[in-house]
C-alpha cells in the first residue's frame, strides 16, 4: 500500500474518532442539562407554592398538595403580656413516604390545617414553642388538639422583648375537610403560653380564640 494511501487512512480514522468524541461529550452535557433543568423544576414547584415550614416539610415526610389558604390576615389579641397576630392559614392534601405510613394508617387520606402566628413577647419571660397547644372546635362541638410533633420546636423559644412565628398543626382525614369546610365554623383556641419550663404559665391561664373561614 502507498504511502499516501497510509496517510489518508489514519487521516480519515483520526476524525472519526474526534467526531466520536464530540458526539458523546455533546450526549453528556444534554444529559446533564436535562437532569439540572428537571431538579430546578421540581424545587422550584416547593418553592411556588410557599408552604409553611412544619415537620413534614423539614423533614421531608411526605408531598403535600395545596387545598386552600389564607394569608395577610394580620387579625391580633393579646394574651397576657404577649401579642398574639394570625397571619395565616393551609389546608393541604398530604401524601406521606414509605417511612411515614405507618403513622398515618388510620386515615384514608390526610389533610393538614397548618396556622400560622407571630408571637410579640412582651413578658420577663421566655416563650416555650414546643410548651403551646391549641384546640380546633368545629361548630361549637367537634374539636381536636394539634399535633405537636408535627412542629419541630423541641427546646425552641422567644426570647423576652423579641417576635417570633408559631405554627400549629392540626391532622384531619380528607372525608371530614370535605364535610366540614366551608360549611361549618372553625374556631381556633391557643393557649395558655408557657416558657420553656412546662410548669411556667406566663399568661395567666388565659386563651385566645381565632375563627377562620
Amino acid at each position: 500500500m502507498s504511502k499516501k494511501m497510509l496517510y489518508l487512512l489514519g487521516a480519515l480514522l483520526s476524525l472519526s474518532i474526534i467526531t466520536a468524541c464530540a458526539a458523546d461529550k455533546e450526549l453528556s452535557t444534554d444529559k446533564d442539562s436535562t437532569s439540572s433543568t428537571e431538579s430546578e423544576h421540581s424545587s422550584n414547584n416547593k418553592e411556588s407554592e410557599n408552604f409553611y415550614h412544619d415537620s413534614v416539610i423539614q423533614k421531608d415526610m411526605g408531598e403535600k398538595k395545596m387545598l386552600d389558604k389564607k394569608e395577610g390576615i394580620g387579625e391580633s389579641h393579646r394574651l397576657g403580656d404577649t401579642i398574639v397576630t394570625l397571619d395565616g392559614y393551609q389546608f393541604t392534601e398530604f401524601t406521606p413516604n414509605e417511612e411515614q405510613k405507618q403513622r398515618f394508617k388510620d386515615f384514608n387520606s390526610v389533610v393538614l390545617l397548618t396556622i400560622k402566628y407571630t408571637l410579640d413577647n412582651q413578658t420577663q419571660s421566655e416563650i416555650g414553642l414546643g410548651n403551646i397547644k391549641s384546640t380546633l372546635t368545629v361548630d361549637g362541638s367537634w374539636w381536636m388538639e394539634n399535633d405537636s410533633t408535627l412542629t419541630n420546636y423541641k427546646d425552641s423559644g422567644i426570647e423576652a422583648g423579641n417576635k417570633g412565628e408559631l405554627l400549629q398543626v392540626f391532622v384531619l382525614d380528607k372525608k371530614q375537610y370535605d364535610k366540614m369546610w366551608g360549611e361549618k365554623t372553625f374556631d381556633i383556641e391557643l393557649g395558655p403560653l408557657r416558657g420553656i419550663e412546662e410548669t411556667e404559665d406566663i399568661s395567666n391561664g388565659e386563651r385566645v380564640v381565632f375563627q377562620i373561614s
